[in-house]
């Protein structure tokens, strides 16, 4: 929470410090100074919502069986490198490639569920 009331008050001192640079422009009519206002001000209120949806954010955990074997990735491109890794088939069938120091930090294997 005091995270959160330094950062709102450094965006603030930010949103003010461009308010009134837009004023001193606006006075040598360079711009409009009121739409800028209302747009620093309506930038700052989706900034707070932002910190404020954040924080009614929960943390959860999940757990995925996947079937799996070792596979080399497609060389692309420039990387013209077969690099080590799985082929990963999840619970929806759906299949794709994960490098193999993700997959191992990722999943552990099992023997019969």
């Amino acid at each position: 929470m005091e995270n959160e009331k330094y950062i709102m008050s450094f965006a603030s001192d930010e949103m003010r410090s461009l308010i009134r640079m837009f004023e001193n422009l606006s006075n040598d009519g360079a711009i409009d100074c009121d739409m800028t206002r209302r747009y620093c001000h309506y930038e700052m209120s989706r900034f707070k919502d932002a910190l404020d949806h954040q924080s009614n954010f929960k943390k959860y955990i999940g757990v995925q069986v996947v079937q799996a074997e070792l596979a080399y990735s497609e060389p692309s491109g420039a990387n013209a490198l077969r690099l080590p890794g799985y082929k990963v088939i999840d619970s929806g069938s759906n299949e794709k490639w994960m490098p193999k120091d993700e997959f191992e930090k990722t999943f552990r294997p099992v023997k019969d569920i």
